[in-house]
């Protein structure tokens, strides 16, 4: 099987086994594999908006899942690399599950930025509510007063909405590519 198949399928079998694994502890909201058009990811978020209205969910949960939702979809489509036929694959899954909600997004990375993303996703996880608020309002003002693209800022505010650590992996596609994976969870208790 030649790479470009290969960093495809992997990703493919990665997603489908996450599928299984999370329908054990709750019910699939939304979810999807492949390419993420803006059409496609803004009908995408609509449909998990109508299903916490649907579902009597509290305004500030649904404020929290669909900023959530957003930037994890957002993220896919400004950072996930191409695989090796040139499309930009992620996946994205939503699970509705007793004590909240639960988003798993991945995407494909070069292996060479592996080490910074898992370092800066470490260091926000260890910020306190103010740290993270701070840093939110200087990745702000950088991206308006640099050529600076914003890094981090979705997670940042991933995290924030979540209140929740980010949980992520890293699975080796080939020599070039990781599939990065991002796991969050939102309780509907607060």
């Amino acid at each position: 099987m030649n790479e470009s198949v290969l960093s495809s399928q992997i990703a493919s079998d990665y997603y489908y086994n996450k599928i299984k694994e999370v329908e054990l502890n709750g019910k699939i909201v939304a979810q999807h594999f492949g390419e993420f058009s803006y059409m496609f990811s803004e009908k995408l978020i609509e449909r998990i908006g109508k299903f916490l209205v649907s579902a009597g969910e509290k305004k500030s949960i649904i404020k929290r899942v669909f900023s959530i939702s957003t930037e994890g979809i957002n993220s896919l489509r400004k950072h996930g690399e191409l695989d090796g036929n040139g499309l930009q694959i992620g996946y994205l899954i939503v699970v509705s599950e007793e004590a909240g909600y639960r988003f798993i997004v991945g995407n494909l990375i070069l292996n060479e930025n592996r080490g910074k993303l898992e370092g800066f996703l470490r260091k926000i996880n260890s910020f306190s509510v103010e740290e993270l608020i701070r840093k939110k309002n200087e990745a702000i003002e950088n991206e308006y007063t640099s050529d600076s693209s914003g890094a981090g800022l979705g997670f940042i505010i991933t995290r924030l909405s979540s209140n929740n650590e980010i949980e992520f992996s890293f699975e080796k596609i080939n020599e070039i590519q990781d599939l990065f994976s991002v796991n969050v969870f939102v309780s509907n208790s607060l």
